[in-house]
Order: structure tokens, then sequence, then C-alpha cells
């Protein structure tokens, strides 16, 4: 680095020749470029962590440059999501030109809220990363399964990843070896299907910025259904939680910061299990309905024939629940956690 060192970017003709640079050199040879076809972009200056940088006093802590690029007031392409109103009436797209698994138009689930410093001479100013909305992400997971007499069940699970969630799983895949995969994938589903025996896993699309992820999974697990006597208990929900862990909120310690919920997204469940021969549903959970304005969740059990159902849907608007609402969020993980171990009540016929 030149000058002041780790502060100061290379020139964009350099940065261009070497093909090599960090986060203020990716950024400086986006702007320069976009600037040789007549569009404005800008430095931002941010924390790759929400929350270091405080848009009440102004500092030199963030780790990591972005760009905020000026759109045509004619611009409504709805997959540039990550839009932000500035100084002087501009509209800017937040970009960052270091993450090559977020596409254009998002921005990775991390910055989303935080604050940053924008340099756009006297309209300089602390700028607030957008809050994408519920449809920026999310995962649709399907499973058929098939239960035996002896309580075992085995099926197949398809996840697809869209959006944020989907640029998650593309810099996972990139930065783990098959074997860490692997056992990432498999010690998942070992927290939900003890006895589990893992047959397989296949991605499709990982390389595909514009194009969901999809995962398909192979499984199955001894002694899944719990025997109650004559009865057998079923969890409909055979794998995946979307309870959050913040132990002092639900123990109802008081809260002087904002909980963190995630970002947003919506994130859907539904599984299929066929009962073994001669047992039918003699009882179901209630369904779960819960709405705030900073998440929602809705859930609920079904039987047709010797199929039993499940299905819910979840979700957040937001990144940050105010602690004043810590009460809200607790009825909120409270009914979450009911509903995945819930179980369903199988009698012979």
């Amino acid at each position: 680095m030149r000058g002041i060192g780790g502060y100061q970017a290379h020139y964009a003709g350099d940065i261009f020749r070497n093909r090599y640079g960090d986060c203020k050199d990716k950024t400086t040879l986006l702007i320069s470029m976009l600037q040789a076809i007549g569009i404005r972009a800008y430095y931002v200056h941010v924390d790759s962590d929400r929350g270091v940088i405080d848009p009440n006093e102004p500092s030199l802590l963030g780790n990591h440059m972005i760009a905020a690029i000026e759109l045509p007031d004619s611009e409504n392409d709805p997959r540039l999501m990550a839009r932000v109103e500035a100084a002087g009436g501009k509209t800017l797209l937040i970009f960052d030109p270091t993450d090559e698994t977020t596409p254009v138009g998002l921005v990775r689930a991390q910055l989303q809220g935080a604050y940053g410093n924008i340099a756009d001479g006297e309209n300089s100013s602390v700028l607030q990363i957008p809050v994408l909305t519920p449809d920026s992400s999310g995962l649709d997971r399907t499973g058929t399964f098939t239960m035996s007499i002896d309580g075992s069940i085995s099926g197949d699970i398809t996840d697809i990843f869209h959006g944020v969630d989907a640029a998650r799983e593309r810099a996972f895949l990139r930065e783990t070896d098959s074997k860490g995969v692997h056992d990432w994938l498999e010690h998942g589903l070992d927290t939900d299907l003890p006895g589990l025996t893992f047959k397989g896993y296949e991605f499709h699309q990982q390389d595909d910025l514009d194009k969901p992820i999809s995962l398909d999974l192979h499984v199955s697990a001894a002694s899944y259904a719990r025997s109650a006597g004559p009865l057998l208990l079923v969890r409909p929900r055979v794998a995946g939680t979307v309870a959050r862990d913040v132990p002092d909120v639900m123990e109802s310690k008081v809260r002087k910061y904002p909980i963190e919920i995630g970002h947003p997204g919506c994130w859907r469940d539904s599984y299929d299990i066929t009962l073994p021969a001669g047992y039918v549903v003699d009882e179901t959970p209630d369904p779960v309905d819960v709405d705030t304005d900073f998440a929602s969740y809705h859930s609920f059990i079904s039987a047709k024939g010797n199929v039993l159902h499940y299905q819910r849907q979840y979700i957040v608007k937001q990144v940050e629940i105010p602690a004043a609402k810590a009460d809200d969020f607790r009825k909120l993980e409270g009914a979450i956690l009911f509903d995945e171990k819930s179980a369903v009540v199988l009698k012979k016929q």
C-alpha cells in the first residue's frame, strides 16, 4: 500500500492490470469503470458487522469498503432491491464488489440495516444500508417420507434456497471441501433425526448467481416415532428449525439492546409422511398462528388417507427488534418451539 497504507487504494489502472486488490481497490476499479460509461458511483465505508458504525458517532472503525451506484430516475427493475434515497434526491444501489456470491441488487444479511459513511463531496454523510423485503431471501423445503411399523422413517428432502440465503450457501460451498460439506449436512440432520443414516446429497445451480440453489437429501432414521403403549408419537416437523437462541430474553431478563432476529426472508416447510399399515391419526396439535410487526409464523397439520401432512411458513420483516418488544419476541419464539416439538398421536385401526 502507498502513503497512508491500509486506508488508501491503488490506482484503478494498476488494479486492472494486476487483476488483484482488496475491498478498497475493487471499489475503486468499479467506480472508475462505471464512470467511463457515464454512471456515477461513490465509496461507502462500512463494517462487516452491523452495529459497529454509529450514526451518532462517525468514525473510521469500519473494516470494509463497498459502493453506492447512482440509478437513473426511470430505473424500476424489481431485482434491484438494495436501494436507498440519499442526499440531493439521488437513488443509490448498494453493491459490494468484493462479494462474489451475492447477485447485483441484493446485499448480504450482515450489512442490512447497518450504517456506512458515503463519500460524496459536500453531500457526504452517514448512510443507512436498506433492510430488504422478505421476498429477498428464504428457503422452500419439501420432504416425502415413509414410516415403518417399527417407527423408522426414510425419504427425501429437497431444499430450494433463494436470494440472500442462496448467496450464503454459495459462499459455504466455495470455502468448504466435500468432506466438510458432508459432515456439516449430516450433523444438521442428526440433531432432528436420531439414528440417522445419511444416504447422500446433491447440490444444483450453485454456480449461477441468477438462480436459486437446490439441494437434494436422502435420509433414513431408526426409531423416529416413539412408542407409548399401543400408540405411536410422531413429530410431523421432520427436520429444520427457525427458532432463535436468545436465552436472556426467553428467561425474561431485562433487555437493554435490540434483539437480533436474523434477516428478512420467507421460510417454508412441507412434509408428507406415509403412515405404516394398520395405523391412523388419532390426535393432532392445533394450528399455530402468530403475527407481529416484525415476523409471523403459521403452521398446520392434516391427514388424508394414510398420509400425514405438515406445513408451515415463517416470515421475518426486520433485522432487529427493539428491547421494548421482548414480550412479543418471547411469544413468537414460544410458539415456534412448541410447534417444532409437537407430536401427532397414531393408533392402530
